[in-house]
């Protein structure tokens, strides 16, 4: 009753289809009793075969399924582990950067004291740009380095 066949109806037709062979020729038709028992033989067949079949489809979809999965894994894990080692490359030279120009100011103080406030405002305007230049370069210099490893 889960899956529906034609196999009754097959059955059915025939059975009119004796019945008029009945009427021409004189040859008596099957019992219904008969070509039920028959159609339920045949039902049972049909629908054993019709649900093995469904079976292999959900178990090919769901190996299908479960293979992208697998490989949309997989990419994700690839990405995530660029994206790391890209994250560990680039935080650790920043705070590294950040450390060194906080000690080369912590110099700069150390060694000039008050000079550098005694200093023109044209010559410390100055040596701003200049560390801003050098500092510009290093990430230019940086910049190609990682286009050269890619």
């Amino acid at each position: 009753a889960e899956v529906p066949t034609s196999v009754f109806g097959d059955k059915l037709r025939e059975q009119v289809e004796e019945r008029l062979a009945f009427y021409e020729t004189g040859e008596p038709p099957r019992k219904n009793l008969d070509v039920m028992k028959e159609a339920v033989v045949e039902a049972n067949e049909v629908v054993a075969e019709v649900k093995r079949k469904q079976e292999k489809k959900e178990k090919k979809k769901k190996k299908r399924e479960k293979r992208q999965l697998e490989a949309l894994a997989a990419a994700a894990e690839v990405e995530n582990s660029v994206l790391e080692t890209e994250e560990n490359d680039i935080e650790p030279k920043k705070k590294k950067k950040k450390k060194q120009q906080e000690l080369e100011a912590e110099v700069e103080l150390e060694e000039n004291g008050l000079e550098e406030e005694a200093l023109p405002k044209k010559k410390r305007k100055l040596m701003v740009e200049a560390d801003q230049e050098e500092e510009e370069e290093e990430k230019k210099k940086k910049k190609k380095k990682k286009k050269e490893k890619e």
